[in-house]
């Protein structure tokens, strides 16, 4: 229907606006692509436009039609709406879980189930570090981060890189966090990186799962009743 009304808006006039709307859906194509990831969750960029562009388009066919035919403008929304609500119905009946393991596969499931485990595993006033990009495990144990830094995508590249790993590893070296876990795919990607290489010194592995490693404190309280390494 925003094809449609774009379409004849720039025959039927005012040009102007469907400009706009025009020059408006071709810089969210470009935010949607940019990045290049193609996540699902960067379609709802999309709703903005699509939206103005529907209610325009009925707003249009009511002006452009005959007065006999303007009810078929909104037939046309209804329609729309009727298909659309028949699309989403089946979604809004889906558990939680399975949205997130069709959207992002099983990353966050897990992340709930391991954030449990240590929250159990730690003491009350222990703290606890995630090298990698999962926020859940903070909101999941209600433990606040030792650094403000929680995403590894901001020291991993970008002109602020530097400065954020240098003010990340100081803020880890002062507080020590009793447990730290590592993402494997963040591994993967930062091998050499500082604050990798200074967990690597400062922590071993206690488990393992798909996507993560826990490690502990080498000396800490967590190694001394723990003392045999994960496989």
């Amino acid at each position: 229907m925003s094809l449609a009304g774009i379409i004849f808006g720039l025959i039927f006039g005012p040009r102007r606006p469907w400009i706009l709307l025009l020059a408006f859906a071709i810089a969210t194509h470009i935010t949607v692509i940019l990045p290049g990831w193609f996540f699902p969750h960067y379609y709802q960029l999309w709703l903005p436009p699509l939206v103005i562009g529907t209610g325009w388009t009925v707003g249009l066919l009511k002006r452009t039609l005959p007065p006999r035919f303007a009810w078929s403008s909104y037939a046309l929304a209804g329609a729309c709406a009727a298909v659309l609500v028949m699309m989403e119905i089946p979604y809004y009946l889906a558990p939680a879980k399975s949205w997130s393991m069709q959207k992002y596969g099983g990353i966050f499931l897990e992340t709930e189930q391991l954030a449990t485990k240590i929250d159990n595993l730690l003491p009350p006033d222990a703290t606890f570090y995630e090298w990698g990009n999962e926020s859940g495990f903070y909101f999941t144990t209600q433990r606040r981060p030792p650094t403000g830094i929680i995403f590894a995508y901001h020291v991993q590249a970008g002109p602020l890189a530097p400065e954020l790993s240098w003010r990340l590893l100081n803020e880890l070296k002062k507080k020590e966090p009793e447990l730290v876990v590592t993402a494997n795919l963040t591994m993967s990607l930062t091998p050499d990186h500082p604050v990798a290489r200074w967990i690597d010194q400062n922590y071993r592995a206690l488990w393992r799962t798909n996507s993560f490693v826990v490690m502990v404190r080498k000396g800490g309280e967590l190694d001394r009743h723990n003392p045999i390494a994960a496989n």
